[in-house]
């Protein structure tokens, strides 16, 4: 059996504890964040240039009032130009539709009044124009038909209160021309009668109460 050795045993505990110490003193501490927060803040530097000097602000009492100066009244604007002149040169010239405008038509002449002598004459030219109508020609060469002039048997007095053959008297009227055709035998009546510009109601149209 070896023996230990004891004279060692004093060695081995002085170099555990060079140990250790130097362990000590190397050691990194540990931790978890950035290094750079690790890292204390750097030392303020002076600014390189003065700041600016502020002028002392005077208190209320001492601050000068404040006076609206009078506005410049401004120039009138000119008045805008009408583009109208302009466009009339280059636009074509407005045309004429008669299916939306139609030609107003031109208005008749004044009918003479009755008993004038103007009708008088167109009383005889509506009886001369009548005459060549194929139903008066064939009528008055029928001997069974019998015609005459209407209102010639009503009497003088009766005939001022008629609107017929007063009111609508002379070429104007009904008194143009109004032939009555009666045939005995069968009762029939047929009337030719000419509507003047008075019985009108637009020109050219007779009224429709007539």
């Amino acid at each position: 059996m070896i023996p230990r050795i004891q004279p060692y045993r004093p060695l081995l505990r002085l170099a555990q504890r060079h140990l250790s110490a130097q362990h000590l003193t190397v050691a990194t501490p540990f931790s978890t964040s950035r290094p750079s927060r690790q890292q204390p803040p750097p030392p303020s530097q002076p600014p390189s240039e003065p700041l600016p000097v502020t002028e002392p602000v005077p208190p209320p009492s001492e601050t000068p009032p404040v006076t609206n100066p009078t506005p410049t009244p401004l120039p009138p604007a000119p008045p805008p130009s009408n583009p109208l002149p302009r466009l009339r040169r280059h636009l074509p010239p407005p045309r004429h539709n008669s299916r939306l405008h139609p030609p107003p038509l031109p208005l008749p002449p004044t009918p003479p009044a009755p008993g004038t002598p103007e009708d008088t004459y167109l009383t005889a030219d509506l009886h001369t124009q009548a005459s060549r109508l194929p139903i008066v020609i064939q009528l008055s060469s029928d001997p069974s038909w019998t015609s005459w002039d209407a209102y010639n048997t009503l009497s003088p007095s009766h005939r001022a209160h008629h609107i017929t053959a007063h009111t609508l008297r002379g070429s104007r009227g009904v008194g143009g021309y109004q032939r009555i055709f009666h045939n005995p035998s069968t009762g029939e009546l047929v009337s030719v009668i000419f509507f003047g510009p008075a019985t009108i109601g637009w020109p050219g149209v007779v009224h429709g109460d007539v």
